[in-house]
């Protein structure tokens, strides 16, 4: 399958996670059919590799890091049909390529869909043990699904993972470097892919701009973009985020909050000023798909996707502290909206 992955680092040095995960995986891609890609974006760049199926290219240095920057440059490196977005700090279970790759057969080759959005999720600590153990997708998909939240924090059904035909997302437009930072720059692209290749219409309360770990409870245009990923989820085409830690004073998440704000501008400004999109007439029914969905995929327990036990999520101070330093605004809003449930 002609592929090439794309990952963006930026590092402080080599004792840094994210250098220590890029030489992972470069080990995991070299003996590969996959053309995989790094763009480093690092002030003191010391990556390098010798196989011939790995680049490594030495993207502009910015602060904070722009990851819609690193991205852009990478894509112009690429030689292959496909490109696959793939973050530097997930990792695959044995099979994910090879369903992938039947994936983009029955999808992409045959053009029944011009992308495929792929779901992660978030791993906590022990979670991250576990995987790294066995890589059994099972036991965690199975551990959310039961409202537990030992091994699985969060899922990810919004984000810049997916399989796109390189031509395509061209025309499309590459990621808007406007985002600088952390958030943002993925789901403004996953929009404009969306607008053009609706589910359904396009709802009243797509603006909103929440999150929630809950995947009942969704909203706006993350409920809408479930659509395309809850599926891939049920079929175990998931990567996983594996757990890891963040410095609490990183300008890098200082821009979140900016970022959340010029996402929903740069939104409806692309949907003022294109007028041949969203061209879809069918309403969306969330609670319906949901249910639909653990039907077919004969999901006996599916009490995860509508609450969980909270006794089974520690509460991390660090990170509540940094989304009060980086994300005042939205840390207060959960505060109230737990004051009065």
């Amino acid at each position: 399958m002609q592929i090439s992955i794309i990952s963006t680092v930026c590092y402080k040095n080599k004792n840094h996670f994210i250098y220590k995960r890029a030489l992972e995986l470069i080990e995991y891609f070299k003996n590969t059919n996959y053309e995989f890609i790094i763009s480093d974006a690092s002030k003191d760049k010391i990556l390098t590799s010798n196989y011939p199926n790995i680049k490594i290219i030495q993207s502009k240095y910015q602060n904070p890091f722009s990851p819609a920057q690193a991205r852009n440059e990478a894509i112009m490196y690429s030689s292959k049909k496909y490109i696959l977005f793939y973050d530097i700090d997930l990792s695959n279970d044995n099979n994910f390529f090879i369903k992938l790759s039947n994936k983009i057969q029955q999808e992409l080759e045959t053009s029944i869909k011009k992308f495929i959005l792929i779901p992660f999720v978030y791993l906590s600590q022990t979670g991250t043990k576990e995987f790294e153990t066995n890589k059994n997708l099972q036991i965690l998909k199975n551990s959310y699904l039961d409202g537990s939240r030992k091994f699985v924090e969060n899922i990810g059904l919004n984000g810049v993972v997916m399989i796109i035909n390189k031509e395509y997302l061209k025309n499309i437009g590459l990621f808007n470097i406007n985002f600088q930072g952390h958030g943002g720059e993925d789901l403004e692209l996953v929009h404009r892919l969306i607008a053009n290749n609706p589910h359904s219409k396009k709802p009243d309360d797509y603006y909103i701009n929440e999150t929630s770990n809950v995947v009942a409870n969704l909203k706006g245009f993350r409920k809408y973009m479930a659509y395309y990923t809850l599926p891939l989820f049920f079929e175990d085409l998931f990567l996983v985020h594996r757990w890891h830690d963040r410095p609490l004073f990183d300008n890098f998440y200082f821009k979140k909050s900016n970022n959340q704000d010029l996402l929903v501008s740069k939104m409806k400004e692309y949907d003022s000023k294109n007028k041949n999109i969203w061209k879809a007439e069918k309403e969306f029914d969330f609670d319906s798909y949901l249910k639909n969905l653990c039907k077919k995929y004969n999901i006996q327990n599916s009490i995860g996707l509508y609450s969980y036990d909270k006794n089974n999520k520690k509460s991390n101070f660090k990170s509540k502290l940094r989304k009060l330093i980086t994300r005042p605004k939205e840390f207060f809003k959960d505060i109230k909206i737990r004051k009065y449930k």
